[in-house]
């Protein structure tokens, strides 16, 4: 989806016809728009929102028609609403056009007279054009709506996708990238023919069977309902979470309370690497039990079979091979190893004792023996060290992990209750701690439900177990029961295929993001997208290792435009597969290139990421739409991203004032009107103007 044009006819704030032309890849790929605020910078991201998906992320989203146009139509004119993208994709040309029509009634109330209008347009590199079929499910195979967050976004929005509450938020979209729609369907519909497949086994079985039957259709119906539950009681988790990072950021503008958020940042993240310490430690300590673990308890065994070797040995005196050579030649000699003459009954006792020699075969097994006992005892030896060492470790970071613990409730405790002397605090304070209230009780409830649906399943599974033991003196219900079987086998495998796949995309953005990062931000830290699908920022101890850190505002949106780049990187990559082009045009997701459309990305960085971010991101991106405020504009932005604008435009406010409230600007060596104030106009109004480059 690469952008050729916008138009939007009485969008919102926008007034009339306006058309934005966008810069195509290259190394002019820069689209600027400025807009001073409440000039319609949101709206123009709406535009493609609402235009896709008949969707606005706005609080009053039922006001779509210009108030402007509202107030100079006539009574009983009709004000024509729309909103129409051009871009291209592969070797197409795609109109996405969603329109409707109004009147204007007594009152200056409006009333729609045409019901709306969502069509597209194909055009094919022959230049012949045709209307999309479905036009819906085009646009979401094209860009599903729950991917448009990651390519259409304001600055905040970013910031919030770095925060350690969104790793959920981020495993679906990795999910919605790898096209796991179809597999989530065929997982489902599996699943619904195992059901079937019991259904029919309750109807043949007999018996104890049968009574086993209704055990496993009342278990599979309630952990149906815990797993609706436990979806939903995450999903309130989830969004307390993120009501509690937005309170926080919000505190963190007050100087007197940052130092607390930055300090519980700290720890946050300090308590994120502990956790994955001690999943390596688990690992660690699972690798030495898994290699020497047999060997705990046997010590006493091993002492006891040296003994009896020992003694064994010991009862020959000499080496099983060498005794009857040895009689041989002192009875043949006559004479003892003293030089005493041997008589009959000192010949009669040798030949005794040479009988007493026993199989060589049966000692050299047990020497034998009695070296490898001797090597498994050192392994033991050493099984004890490596345990009593990784056990120390994994015990050591789980204090650890109580300590950070520990300190991040006495943060959380200090910013609840700490009296900072500021009213607007003392508001955010209550609503943190009620938010904190609700998200504990929650988390408790959630926690319930998972100890609850893992009690069922188990119960559930030893329950089919018993059943597939029963199933064998039943014919019918044998063969029932190998298809359940199967079914849920290849379940397991698909589930597993889906884990799989998602690890392999997890370690390329991790590699991608890292990339990125030296690209984009120019500046020494350790940034990882983690297994747990969490970004992670450290920085240098004053001891040369990485150091987990309270990362500013700014880290955090650098971070998520280098995440976001990887993943226009990762859908490159996807559309760019050519093996099976025909079933991928038919996933719900097909990829290719993708711009990156932003308001305000910018605004809380420093001098060094506004140089090296705006110009670093351009590189990486196929196209950049940058929607922002003169103000951050102008300077270090301007000086990084000007060679690079290939198309300009400004939003130009029209608001009620006087004179003296216009403001104009130097833009491409032109001045322009920015703000211009007009005394008979009730509402502000805006209208794009292209500036020439």
């Amino acid at each position: 989806m690469i952008l050729r044009k916008l138009e939007a006819e009485n969008f919102r704030q926008l007034f009339g016809k306006n058309s934005i032309g966008f810069a195509p890849p290259g190394k002019r790929n820069v689209t600027v728009i400025l807009g001073q605020n409440g000039a319609g910078k949101t709206t123009l991201l709406n535009a493609f929102l609402w235009c896709f998906y008949e969707r606005l992320d706005v609080e009053n989203k039922e006001e779509v028609l210009c108030h402007r146009a509202v107030n100079v139509a006539a009574i009983g004119d009709n004000i024509p609403l729309s909103v129409s993208v051009v871009f291209t994709d592969g070797q197409s040309s795609y109109t996405v056009t969603r329109k409707g029509m109004y009147q204007k009634l007594d009152g200056g109330a409006v009333e729609e007279v045409r019901a709306p209008e969502f069509r597209i347009d194909i055009t094919d590199s022959e230049g012949s054009t045709a209307k999309a079929a479905d036009p819906k499910q085009l646009i979401q195979q094209i860009l599903p709506d729950k991917l448009s967050r990651f390519f259409f976004f304001r600055g905040e929005e970013m910031e919030t996708l770095a925060l350690q509450s969104s790793g959920k938020d981020l495993a679906r979209g990795v999910s919605e990238f790898l096209n796991f729609t179809l597999l989530d369907q065929a997982i489902k519909h599996l699943k619904q023919v195992g059901r079937d497949f019991e259904a029919e086994l309750a109807k043949v079985a007999t018996g104890d069977m049968k009574r086993l039957e209704v055990e496993i259709s009342e278990s599979v119906e309630e952990s149906e309902s815990l797993e609706s539950r436990l979806e939903t009681e995450q999903a309130n988790v989830s969004e307390l979470m993120k009501s509690r990072d937005a309170i926080e950021r919000q505190l963190s503008e007050a100087d007197e309370v940052r130092p607390y958020l930055e300090r519980k940042s700290e720890l946050t993240q300090r308590k994120t690497d502990l956790r994955l310490q001690e999943d390596e430690n688990r690992k660690e300590l699972a690798k030495v039990i898994s290699r020497n673990g047999f060997l705990v308890g046997s010590n006493s065994i091993f002492g006891a079979f040296s003994e009896l070797a020992a003694a064994a040995v010991k009862a020959g005196e000499l080496p099983a091979k060498i005794k009857p050579r040895f009689v041989d030649d002192l009875i043949d000699a006559g004479l003892c190893v003293c030089g005493t003459k041997l008589d009959e009954k000192a010949k009669e006792q040798l030949l005794t004792w040479r009988g007493k020699v026993g199989l060589a075969a049966l000692e050299e097994s047990i020497n034998l023996a009695d070296k490898a006992v001797s090597v498994l005892g050192s392994r033991k030896r050493d099984f004890d060290s490596d345990f009593f060492a990784a056990r120390s470790a994994w015990s050591k970071t789980k204090q650890e992990i109580g300590q950070v613990t520990g300190d991040i409730s006495a943060v959380d405790s200090e910013l609840e209750g700490k009296d900072f002397g500021l009213d607007y605090v003392q508001a955010l304070q209550n609503q943190l701690r009620s938010v904190n209230d609700d998200r504990i009780s929650r988390s408790v409830e959630k926690q319930r439900t998972e100890d609850a649906l893992q009690k069922v399943q188990e119960k559930l599974e030893q329950l089919r177990d018993q059943r597939k033991r029963l199933a064998k003196d039943q014919s019918e219900a044998q063969i029932i029961e190998r298809r359940f079987s199967a079914t849920e086998n290849v379940v397991k495998t698909l589930s597993q295929l889906k884990s799989d796949w998602l690890s392999i995309v997890q370690e390329y953005l991790n590699g991608q993001l890292s990339e990125n990062w030296k690209k984009v931000a120019q500046l020494e830290r350790l940034v990882e997208f983690t297994d747990s699908f969490q970004l992670s920022i450290k920085e240098r101890g004053p001891d040369g290792t990485w150091v987990t850190s309270a990362p500013s505002s700014a880290n955090l949106r650098a971070l998520a435009l280098c995440f976001v780049s990887a993943l226009i990187k990762l859908a490159a990559q996807i559309g760019k597969d050519e093996s099976n082009a025909d079933a991928r045009r038919q996933q719900p997701f097909q990829g290719g290139d993708y711009p990156i459309v932003m308001d305000a990305p910018f605004a809380t960085m420093d001098a060094h990421f506004k140089k090296t971010v705006p110009s670093g991101l351009r590189e990486v991106v196929p196209q950049m739409v940058l929607i922002i405020n003169y103000d951050q504009w102008e300077g270090e932005v301007e000086s990084a991203l000007q060679p690079c604008v290939g198309s300009a435009h400004v939003l130009e406010l029209h608001t009620p004032g006087g004179e003296n409230t216009d403001i104009t600007i130097e833009f491409g060596g032109s001045t322009l009107d920015y703000v211009v104030s007009e005394s008979d106009v009730e509402t502000d109004w805006s209208i794009v103007k292209e500036v020439s480059q």
